[in-house]
């Protein structure tokens, strides 16, 4: 029986120190209950997938150093029904090595952390990625970023602030969902 997922994002009016706009919750609703997590409303949605076996959201992160080039800042977040063989494999790919050196691993409020420098197409990059497994499903987040001679002085520290954000703020909520008040509700198309 395939899953039901909805998807469904409102503002939740609280700035980061990071940029100057609001951030956004973005729910992805599961068989179980609701997984939320919140990101920059400036940050541009490349891509949203969120159906499980493995539900997806893209974004891309604002920087005026990369303006004009092929390079740019991601952040990934997927969830995994970890009753899914096909999500349990892809989960199991998370912190892969990417470069030449093993990812150096940590430990964040619960989430793994794997940290290592990579090279795209001549640009080197940092790469994050972090697993955790929630109650009834498991998340993962990829935060990648150029190098570039334009970025601001303190960039990399900006980066990892985003990504600890990100991950303070996945939650999983089980038992039904119910739309809070004020929420605007987006639906994948059928």
């Amino acid at each position: 029986m395939k899953s039901i997922v909805k998807f469904f994002v409102w503002a939740a009016f609280a700035c980061w120190p990071l940029y100057s706009g609001a951030a956004v919750e973005m729910t992805v609703v599961t068989p179980s209950g609701v997984v939320a997590f919140t990101v920059e409303e400036q940050w541009q949605v490349l891509s949203m997938q969120p159906t499980l076996p493995i539900a997806a959201a893209v974004f891309q992160l604002p920087n005026q150093a990369d303006e004009g080039t092929a390079d740019s800042t991601n952040l990934i977040l997927q969830l995994y029904d970890l009753k899914s063989p096909e999500a349990l494999q892809a989960l199991q790919k998370v912190g892969q090595v990417f470069g030449a050196a093993k990812p150096k691993e940590e430990v964040f409020k619960g989430w793994v952390l794997y940290r290592q420098d990579s090279v795209q197409d001549g640009t080197a990059y940092s790469v994050i990625d972090a697993k955790q497994r929630l109650k009834t499903v498991a998340a993962s987040v990829r935060l990648a970023w150029p190098h570039l001679k334009n970025n601001p002085a303190a960039y990399d520290a900006q980066m990892v602030e985003a990504l600890h954000k990100v991950l303070l703020s996945v939650q999983e909520r089980v038992g039904p969902w119910r739309p809070e008040s004020g929420a605007v509700i987006r639906r994948p198309e059928q």
